[in-house]
């Protein structure tokens, strides 16, 4: 099946089988189309009971094209839509579109032909997840111990918040003591000339 890559272009894997069909609405009666892919004009086929196509999508980017036909009577409204064949046998739409209000009648875009293994819109069976670097998990382990011996008990915490209390309590008597030396040693001398 058909992966869209953007607006313009799709991817499927080299060789793969593609099916796809075009359905008109408004268009008064008439489905009709030609279609082409890596210029080369598609032999007419019918898909599901509608106008189709069926090719082997090739390596690289190739371009596909379907020019429809709308009816000289038909209304601005009149379109046609681009769908293909699932996995299922069903008709999923593409997402592609023309109506009659457009110059030319053309639905077109690339198809990227991928090997297997390259495939962007692969299923995820097919791809090898990469492996996780050990060296960064141990970091994290590391870095986690070191912030789980870093927390200390509550009781620690209290001690200490304790002890930097009586120091700074300590060192305010000192200070105090300090101070008032020079004012008793002033008392001192005036009770000598006194006498």
């Amino acid at each position: 099946m058909l992966r869209r890559i953007n607006a313009g272009l799709f991817e499927e894997d080299e060789d793969g089988d593609i099916e796809l069909a075009v359905k008109a609405q408004n268009n008064n009666g008439t489905e009709a189309a030609r279609f082409d892919y890596d210029s080369n004009v598609l032999a007419p086929d019918t898909v599901q009971g509608l106008p189709g196509c069926r090719f082997k999508v090739k390596s690289g980017t190739r371009q596909f094209r379907a020019l429809v036909v709308f009816d000289p009577a038909a209304p601005p409204t009149a379109r046609y839509d681009l769908f293909q064949v699932n996995a299922a046998g069903t008709l999923t739409p593409v997402g592609k579109s023309v109506t009659n209000t457009f110059g030319t009648p053309l639905i077109g875009f690339g198809i990227d032909g991928v090997p297997v293994a390259a495939a962007v819109g692969a299923a995820p069976g097919r791809r090898k997840m990469p492996k996780r670097p050990r060296r960064a998990a141990r970091k994290m382990t590391s870095a986690r111990r070191g912030a789980t011996t870093s927390r200390k008990p509550a009781a620690a915490r209290a001690a200490k918040a304790a002890t930097t209390g009586k120091a700074k309590t300590a060192k305010r008597q000192v200070k105090a003591k300090r101070a008032q030396a020079p004012k008793r040693a002033k008392r001192a001398v005036r009770k000598k000339a006194k006498r």
